[in-house]
């Protein structure tokens, strides 16, 4: 018997009465946009045209400070995620804004004497073993300029599921990282692209450790002696732990406000890994480098090409403006919490925005800075086009399964084993969904659509059951082993992803 649509009343009412309950739960569960709420602290104009720049945009909590002229102006605006007002003193994980300081750090030291930027690893620590051809070769400036070859991060099994973790989970991808760590796998990893710019994490973790091995001093001593305690940089921590870091903090969140753990890592640090500060630190310390103060300022001066028209000093980007002049920056995610640290020499403005919401926050800050956005970010093309296809096809699951096949010609009979293996697979597609895809208007379109049409897919599934045969004949232990696996393993996401949230 081939199912059709429902043709009497009564039928045409459940079918009604599936979608509707599905789009409800749909709804529930959605990747809703999270919009700041009406809190505002510190300076109120500059707190309104953050507000109006931000419009429309998916964020929890905002700090910013504008630094020019000697006046420094600050603003909290929205929820540190605690049910408290972001302050200007809100300490937010910092990320790859780091960076900086751990460039800061080399440049101080090259200063000094103590290394030079043409040593390499393998010179400045003769007493470990580096691999011919491997990192021990790499020169510390080319650490610091992302030219060494190293990876982004380093490629392994455990880094793939560490992403997993990240991504459905809300994970700290780097726990347990320890800088012995760092030393080792960058000993042993390929370096395919020496020489050019390739932006990697691991380098610059590498780059802290070896200073740090160098001078006989933990890379967060040392940090604190060369610079921060040099610059009055008293806000900002790198913790053994979140106990450490002092005063109001912020708790990073995904863009449809699902928390994240916080990146605590002791190998990672130095690229930016569990580092803490405030608008003011990080204003203080950015105006200090661009008037030549700060300890390693030099870091910031345009040495080597990066991308596209952009140079690089150690860490700082050097980008054009429009209509002419420069900009010298950086940005970080971390933990839920995105960055943006930059200064115009031109006009000698510094400016610094902070948020506990992962979406980046260059365009505002590159707008705050010159007017104008104008870091060429591009949109999430993978999350938008995830998030808006992968619910649909949750529903062509569970309705093929439901018919037996979704091609006329190659169908077979239904049984129960494959509804239920299909009702797991729409569960996982509809957390990966929630894991990669993007908060915009178009995935909410998507998610809930597919919601709507696995409503008609499970109509389908609940009228045919008491018809339909357990399993197909031939192999039904593997059906069966089919529909556990798809049901354990679309209950076990949906329930951690919940228990996460």
């Amino acid at each position: 018997m081939t199912p059709t649509l429902p043709g009497t009343r009564g039928a045409r009412l459940w079918l009604a009465v599936a979608v509707l309950a599905a789009l409800v739960l749909g709804a529930l569960c959605a990747p809703w946009p999270v919009r700041l709420d009406g809190w505002t602290t510190g300076d109120a104009a500059l707190a309104a045209e953050v507000r109006k720049l931000a419009a429309g945009q998916s964020r929890i909590g905002l700090a910013v400070a504008v630094l020019e002229d000697g006046e420094l102006r600050q603003a909290g605006l929205g929820d540190t995620g605690t049910d408290a007002a972001v302050r200007p003193d809100t300490r937010f994980e910092i990320g790859s804004v780091t960076k900086m300081l751990t460039a800061s750090l080399f440049a101080d030291l090259v200063a000094d004497g103590v290394v030079e930027p043409d040593d390499t690893v393998r010179e400045v620590l003769p007493d470990r073993n580096w691999p011919k051809g491997g990192v021990g070769d790499a020169t510390l400036a080319e650490l610091a300029s992302h030219r060494s070859g190293l990876p982004k991060v380093p490629l392994s099994a455990g880094t793939y599921f560490d992403g997993i973790g990240l991504n459905f989970l809300g994970l700290n991808p780097y726990a347990d990282t320890t800088p012995a760590d760092v030393l080792g796998t960058a000993a042993t990893a390929d370096r395919p692209t020496v020489g050019k710019y390739a932006y990697s994490n691991l380098g610059f973790a590498l780059l802290g450790h070896v200073l740090a091995e160098k001078t006989g001093v933990r890379y967060p001593d040392l940090l604190r002696q060369r610079v921060l305690g040099q610059v009055g940089m008293d806000a900002t921590a790198v913790p053994d732990g979140m106990s450490d870091v002092r005063g109001d903090v912020a708790t990073g969140h995904d863009d449809t406000g699902r928390r994240m753990q916080p990146w605590l890592s002791s190998g990672d640090a130095p690229a930016g890994a569990g580092v803490w500060s405030d608008v003011g630190d990080l204003a203080t310390f950015a105006d200090q480098v661009m008037r030549g103060k700060a300890p390693g300022a030099s870091a910031a001066e345009p040495r080597y090409r990066a991308d596209g028209s952009q140079r690089i000093g150690y860490a700082w980007v050097t980008s054009s403006k429009k209509g002419g002049g420069k900009i010298v920056w950086h940005n970080g995610a971390a933990g839920g919490c995105m960055s943006f640290v930059g200064f115009d020499r031109e006009t000698g403005r510094v400016v610094v925005v902070l948020s506990n919401t992962y979406v980046p926050v260059d365009d505002l800050g590159v707008r705050l800075l010159t007017g104008a956005g104008e870091t060429g970010s591009s949109p999430n093309l993978l999350g938008t086009a995830v998030g808006l296809l992968l619910p649909p096809a949750a529903w062509l699951a569970l309705l093929g399964a439901g018919l037996g096949g979704l091609r006329r010609k190659k169908r077979k009979a239904p049984n129960r084993a494959r509804i239920l293996a299909a009702g797991g697979e729409a569960v996982l597609m509809f957390a990966i969904a929630l894991a990669v895809g993007s908060a915009t208007v178009l995935n909410l379109a998507g998610w809930l659509a597919g919601a709507a049409l696995c409503g008609t897919g499970a109509y389908l599934a609940v009228t045919r059951w008491r018809e339909l045969p357990w399993t197909e004949p031939k192999r039904p232990a593997l059906q069966w082993t089919g529909a556990v696996v798809s049901l354990t393993a679309g209950a076990a996401v949906a329930t951690a992803m919940a228990l996460t949230t």
